[in-house]
């Protein structure tokens, strides 16, 4: 039985998702995304954001955004905001996604209108005897190496 197959079996019945039409065109591009790459690149994508939430002891719910460049770009709203919120007025967890690895950061609003961005993660996909795995990497200023400033422009992808 297909990964696919297991997931849309429920013991209540049809989801209610079930029913909601897959996003397939791309707002970044104007392109339109096949069956096959669009389920590719959501498996692919579902990797890194378990192994992100799993960092972030916090499961958030990505929504595709669209591809640019082969990156797939992704969103949570960030709601509570604790006492933050009287600085930021609105918040989301970005992740870009590509077949090597992923980048997760914040996008965020001050209250006086200006969107800055803080870069959380990487999370990089090595295969070694067949066996793949994903390894975390925190964000440091000083990695040129695992953070450019290229990788790290998640307000590029929002725009």
């Amino acid at each position: 039985m297909k990964l696919k197959d297991l997931l849309s079996e429920s013991i209540l019945g049809d989801l209610p998702s079930s029913k909601l039409i897959k996003m397939k065109w791309n707002p970044l591009t104007g392109e339109t995304l096949s069956e096959g790459d669009y389920q590719s690149h959501e498996l692919m994508c579902m990797e890194y954001i378990k192994k992100f939430s799993e960092t972030a002891d916090h499961m958030h719910t990505f929504d595709y955004v669209g591809v640019k460049d082969d990156i797939y770009v992704y969103t949570a709203d960030l709601t509570n905001l604790g006492e933050l919120g009287l600085v930021i007025s609105k918040a989301k967890v970005v992740g870009l996604c590509s077949k090597k690895h992923a980048m997760f950061g914040v996008v965020y609003t001050l209250a006086g209108l200006e969107v800055k961005a803080a870069t959380v993660c990487k999370i990089k996909k090595t295969e070694k005897d067949g066996q793949t795995s994903l390894e975390t990497i925190a964000y440091d200023a000083d990695d040129n190496k695992n953070f450019n400033k290229e990788d790290i422009n998640f307000k590029k992808y929002l725009k």
